[in-house]
C-alpha cells in the first residue's frame, strides 16, 4: 500500500495564538503518538489533501527532521464555521502491532438480483478491522456477483487474509432489493393469469 509523503516541522509553542498563526500560514497543527514519544508538529494543509479527501484508506509517511514515521490518521478536526481542517492526530505504526482502523468497502461485479431487475443497496461504507500495518489495504473488495434478489451479504460472510473484522458479524453490508417496478410487474403478471 502506498503512503503519502508529508513534511512535518516540530513545534514547541502549543498556545492557541501559535496554532492560529500556523493555520493562517497554510499549516495545520498535528500530534504524532503511539511511538516512543509524542511529537507536536505542523504539516502543510496542501500536503494533507490527498490523505484527507480520498475515498480510500491511506498511510502517511511523515518526515520530521530527516526521520520518517509511518502513520495513519487517528482523528481529524474541522472548523464548524468554514469546514477547514484545523487539527490532526496521527498514530505511529509499529510492525508486529495490530491497530483498529476503518477501511472502506468497494463492491465489484454485478449481482444476480440487479440483473433480475432489483436494486443494489449498500448498507455499510466502511468496516472496522484489526490488522498489522503490512496487511492494511486502501479498500476491502466485496464481490456481489452471487447476490440474489432479497438477499444480503453480511459481515460474517467475508474473509480477508491478515485482517480481523471487528464490525458486528450480523450486520448486512449490501442487499439486493426488489424494486417497486418489479413488484408491480409481478402483480400485473399474476392478475393476467
Amino acid at each position: 500500500m502506498d503512503a503519502i509523503k508529508i513534511n512535518g516541522q516540530l513545534r514547541t509553542d502549543l498556545s492557541k495564538q501559535a496554532n492560529n498563526a500556523l493555520r493562517s500560514n497554510g499549516m495545520i497543527p498535528a500530534v504524532v503518538y503511539g511511538g516512543t514519544e509524542t511529537m507536536h508538529i505542523a504539516v502543510s494543509a496542501r500536503e494533507m489533501r490527498p490523505l484527507i479527501y480520498t475515498p480510500e484508506f491511506k498511510k502517511a509517511l511523515i518526515d520530521i527532521n530527516g526521520t520518517s514515521y509511518e502513520c495513519i490518521i487517528q482523528d481529524s478536526q474541522f472548523s464548524v464555521v468554514d469546514d477547514e481542517l484545523i487539527h490532526i492526530d496521527f498514530l505511529q505504526l509499529s510492525e508486529g502491532k495490530a491497530v483498529v482502523v476503518d477501511i472502506p468497502v468497494k463492491f465489484v461485479g454485478t449481482s444476480k438480483g440487479v440483473r433480475a431487475g432489483g436494486k443494489l443497496i449498500p448498507r455499510l461504507r466502511k468496516l472496522k478491522v484489526s490488522a498489522l500495518p503490512s496487511a492494511m489495504r486502501p479498500y476491502l473488495e466485496v464481490n456481489v456477483d452471487d447476490l440474489d434478489l432479497g438477499k444480503h451479504i453480511r459481515v460474517r460472510d467475508l474473509n480477508f487474509d491478515g485482517i480481523s473484522i471487528v464490525t458486528a458479524a450480523a450486520n448486512p453490508i449490501v442487499s439486493a432489493l426488489v424494486t417497486r417496478q418489479l413488484k408491480q410487474a409481478e402483480a400485473e403478471a399474476k392478475a393476467k393469469k
